[in-house]
Protein backbone atom coordinates (compact mmCIF):
# COMPACT_ATOMS: atom_id res chain seq x y z
CA UNK A 1 0.00 0.00 0.00
CA UNK A 2 3.14 2.65 1.00
CA UNK A 3 4.24 2.01 -2.71
CA UNK A 4 1.05 2.77 -4.43
CA UNK A 5 0.57 5.79 -2.24
CA UNK A 6 3.67 6.96 -2.83
CA UNK A 7 3.47 6.55 -6.41
CA UNK A 8 -0.03 8.26 -6.71
CA UNK A 9 1.65 11.36 -4.59
CA UNK A 10 4.50 11.64 -6.88
CA UNK A 11 2.56 11.44 -9.70
CA UNK A 12 0.26 13.54 -8.76
CA UNK A 13 2.79 16.44 -8.07
CA UNK A 14 4.40 15.29 -11.60
CA UNK A 15 7.44 14.32 -10.26
CA UNK A 16 9.57 10.85 -9.02
CA UNK A 17 9.95 9.72 -5.66
CA UNK A 18 12.14 8.05 -3.53
CA UNK A 19 11.46 5.39 -0.83
CA UNK A 20 13.92 5.12 2.06
CA UNK A 21 12.82 2.86 4.76
CA UNK A 22 13.96 2.00 8.49
CA UNK A 23 15.93 -1.37 8.18
CA UNK A 24 13.37 -4.46 9.02
CA UNK A 25 13.57 -6.27 12.18
CA UNK A 26 15.56 -9.74 11.78
CA UNK A 27 19.29 -10.25 9.85
CA UNK A 28 20.16 -8.89 6.77
CA UNK A 29 18.12 -12.16 4.93
CA UNK A 30 14.99 -10.48 6.11
CA UNK A 31 16.57 -7.25 4.60
CA UNK A 32 17.17 -8.59 1.81
CA UNK A 33 13.67 -10.36 1.44
CA UNK A 34 12.12 -6.85 2.24
CA UNK A 35 14.23 -4.93 -0.67
CA UNK A 36 13.21 -7.74 -2.91
CA UNK A 37 9.69 -7.40 -2.36
CA UNK A 38 9.75 -3.74 -2.95
CA UNK A 39 11.48 -4.24 -6.16
CA UNK A 40 8.83 -6.49 -7.33
CA UNK A 41 6.15 -4.44 -6.49
CA UNK A 42 7.57 -1.07 -8.23
CA UNK A 43 8.50 -3.29 -11.33
CA UNK A 44 5.70 -5.40 -11.89
CA UNK A 45 2.87 -3.50 -9.83
CA UNK A 46 0.79 -4.00 -7.22
CA UNK A 47 -2.53 -5.73 -8.29
CA UNK A 48 -4.28 -2.00 -8.54
CA UNK A 49 -1.20 0.20 -9.19
CA UNK A 50 2.00 -0.10 -12.18
CA UNK A 51 4.45 2.42 -9.61
CA UNK A 52 5.79 4.97 -12.85
CA UNK A 53 6.82 7.61 -10.38
CA UNK A 54 9.21 5.89 -8.00
CA UNK A 55 12.90 6.34 -9.32
CA UNK A 56 14.59 3.79 -7.75
CA UNK A 57 14.24 0.68 -5.75
CA UNK A 58 13.46 0.93 -1.75
CA UNK A 59 16.90 1.47 0.11
CA UNK A 60 17.02 0.71 3.71
CA UNK A 61 18.81 2.20 6.64
CA UNK A 62 19.15 2.19 10.63
CA UNK A 63 16.72 5.20 11.45
CA UNK A 64 18.85 5.99 14.27
CA UNK A 65 21.25 7.14 11.51
CA UNK A 66 18.62 9.52 10.02
CA UNK A 67 16.94 12.11 11.45
CA UNK A 68 13.82 12.15 8.91
CA UNK A 69 13.38 8.35 9.70
CA UNK A 70 13.25 9.30 13.48
CA UNK A 71 10.67 11.84 12.32
CA UNK A 72 8.84 9.35 10.31
CA UNK A 73 8.55 6.76 13.53
CA UNK A 74 6.95 9.99 15.50
CA UNK A 75 4.62 10.52 12.67
CA UNK A 76 3.37 7.19 12.36
CA UNK A 77 3.34 6.12 15.91
CA UNK A 78 1.22 8.86 16.74
CA UNK A 79 -1.14 8.80 13.78
CA UNK A 80 -1.45 5.16 14.80
CA UNK A 81 -2.37 5.96 18.07
CA UNK A 82 -5.23 7.89 17.33
CA UNK A 83 -6.44 6.12 14.56
CA UNK A 84 -6.27 3.02 17.47
CA UNK A 85 -8.36 5.09 19.67
CA UNK A 86 -5.30 6.36 21.86
CA UNK A 87 -7.61 9.32 23.40
CA UNK A 88 -4.68 11.42 25.57
CA UNK A 89 -1.87 12.34 24.22
CA UNK A 90 -2.37 11.35 20.63
CA UNK A 91 -5.40 13.80 19.60
CA UNK A 92 -3.34 17.14 19.78
CA UNK A 93 -0.56 15.66 17.83
CA UNK A 94 -2.83 14.30 15.41
CA UNK A 95 -4.30 17.91 15.18
CA UNK A 96 -0.78 18.84 14.08
CA UNK A 97 -0.24 15.93 11.67
CA UNK A 98 -3.38 16.03 9.89
CA UNK A 99 -3.05 19.15 7.54
CA UNK A 100 0.46 17.58 6.13
CA UNK A 101 -1.42 14.26 5.41
CA UNK A 102 -2.35 14.16 1.48
CA UNK A 103 -5.82 14.88 0.29
CA UNK A 104 -7.88 14.50 -2.97
CA UNK A 105 -11.57 15.88 -3.99
CA UNK A 106 -11.69 17.01 -0.27
CA UNK A 107 -10.94 14.41 1.34
CA UNK A 108 -8.10 12.58 3.37
CA UNK A 109 -9.47 9.20 3.88
CA UNK A 110 -8.07 6.83 1.02
CA UNK A 111 -5.39 9.64 0.20
CA UNK A 112 -3.24 11.01 2.95
CA UNK A 113 -4.69 7.98 5.49
CA UNK A 114 -5.25 4.57 4.29
CA UNK A 115 -7.46 1.94 6.36
CA UNK A 116 -7.31 -1.37 5.02
CA UNK A 117 -10.16 -2.41 4.06
CA UNK A 118 -11.15 0.58 3.58
CA UNK A 119 -14.21 -0.40 2.46
CA UNK A 120 -15.25 -2.06 5.23
CA UNK A 121 -13.75 1.02 7.54
CA UNK A 122 -14.97 3.74 5.92
CA UNK A 123 -16.81 4.97 8.47
CA UNK A 124 -13.71 5.93 10.43
CA UNK A 125 -12.67 8.43 7.52
CA UNK A 126 -15.47 10.12 8.38
CA UNK A 127 -15.33 10.20 12.53
CA UNK A 128 -11.44 10.40 12.72
CA UNK A 129 -10.75 12.85 9.62
CA UNK A 130 -14.32 15.06 8.98
CA UNK A 131 -14.45 13.58 5.54
CA UNK A 132 -18.36 13.95 4.36
CA UNK A 133 -17.36 10.62 1.29
CA UNK A 134 -15.62 8.05 0.74
CA UNK A 135 -14.77 7.62 -3.05
CA UNK A 136 -14.40 4.59 -5.12
CA UNK A 137 -14.29 4.63 -8.92
CA UNK A 138 -14.41 8.55 -8.80
CA UNK A 139 -18.23 8.35 -7.05
CA UNK A 140 -19.06 9.51 -3.32
CA UNK A 141 -20.34 7.96 -0.94
CA UNK A 142 -22.26 10.15 2.09
CA UNK A 143 -20.36 9.03 5.50
CA UNK A 144 -21.64 7.48 7.75
CA UNK A 145 -22.93 4.29 6.09
CA UNK A 146 -25.11 2.39 8.61
CA UNK A 147 -24.43 -0.69 7.21
CA UNK A 148 -20.60 -0.43 7.53
CA UNK A 149 -18.44 -0.75 10.90
CA UNK A 150 -18.24 2.21 13.04
CA UNK A 151 -21.98 3.76 11.74
CA UNK A 152 -22.43 5.83 15.01
CA UNK A 153 -19.14 6.68 16.27
CA UNK A 154 -15.21 5.72 16.46
CA UNK A 155 -15.64 3.92 19.27
CA UNK A 156 -17.96 1.37 18.63
CA UNK A 157 -17.95 -0.93 15.46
Amino acid sequence: MLIERVDWLARSKHTTALIVADRPGGNRTTERVFLHQCLEAIQRGTGYVNPRNIAINTLSTDSHLVRMLQAVDLFVSSVTSFVTGENTFSPPIFAAIKPLLASDLGRIGGVGLKLHPDYSYMNLYHWLLGDTHFVRNMAGYPLPVAHRKYPNNANTA
